[in-house]
């Protein structure tokens, strides 16, 4: 990943393809492959592979430690309303959880209703990274993510490049509670958090200066940190790359896009 947080989606079916899940436990590896095969076509394993590289189904073995650093990770996800949600999630959705020590950051594989993350990094960060993962799967199982097909482009385009800034603005809101709580350091872990901080502390400012209440100074925070996550999801020139994206090569826009355009030629 180029940056910030990425998610996989299916290439070749009406269903999507997500990522991230926690289980002490080997990763799917081959068996995914093969499963998204069968169900999804060999267009959803080139989607799998692209976004995250083959450690997105080559799985490793659950680390030393994992099920340590698992509960560090259940521990900050007690600190905002976002780990809450995201826990809810998890739990609800029977969704399976695999730790892992290598490869992709994270993932929702919806196929398989697994979540695969990296525990490698600090926990702060590995619960940002699962905040927002949970958020694509609250979508996904509550069909509100639906399959390319069933959307007109630019509506289809535009409902997942939203539900991307949607994922990363919870997951940076609930690293917000970690500094705030000292918990995390004020870092630019995940990728973007810097500026993101900066935007929400500008906008709560401008909106306490105003006179206004604090909960109205938070809601205006976080509307203008969103909007800085839909500038660092967009090209800042041509010759450049985004801030975050789901690769190192596309903007989200541009790989939903032409994901959009291949699976309209399957039949």
């Amino acid at each position: 990943m180029s940056g910030g947080f990425e998610t996989a989606r299916e290439a070749g079916n009406e269903e999507p393809v997500r990522a991230e899940q926690l289980v002490a436990e080997a990763a799917p590896g081959v068996e995914l492959v093969r499963s998204l095969s069968r169900s999804a076509g060999n267009r959803a394993v080139s989607a799998l592979l692209q976004r995250h590289g083959a450690g997105a189904a080559v799985a490793g073995t659950a680390p030393p430690g994992a099920d340590v650093k698992w509960e560090k990770v259940k521990a900050d996800l007690s600190f905002s309303k976002y780990g809450w949600e995201a826990m809810g999630i998890l739990a609800d959705k029977k969704i399976t959880l695999q730790l892992r020590d290598s490869g992709a950051v994270a993932g929702f594989v919806p196929q398989t209703n697994t979540c695969f993350i990296n525990v490698t990094m600090p926990s702060y960060e590995v619960a940002a990274y699962f905040v927002h993962e949970m958020y694509h799967a609250s979508q996904f199982h509550a069909g509100r993510s639906p399959g390319a097909k069933t959307m007109t482009e630019n509506d289809w385009v535009t409902m997942m490049v939203d539900e991307e800034i949607d994922g990363t603005v919870k997951g940076f809101m609930h690293k917000l509670a970690l500094e705030r709580f000292g918990r995390a350091p004020e870092d630019d872990r995940p990728a973007g958090m810097g500026k993101f901080r900066g935007a929400y502390t500008y906008g709560y400012k401008l909106a306490i200066d105003a006179g206004k209440d604090p909960i109205t100074a938070r809601e205006e925070g976080i509307a203008r940190g969103r909007r800085m996550v839909d500038w660092m999801l967009k090209r800042p020139s041509k010759r450049t790359a985004p801030d975050l994206g789901p690769n190192k090569f596309d903007t989200y826009e541009e790989y939903y896009r032409r994901e959009w355009q291949q699976t309209s030629k399957t039949p």
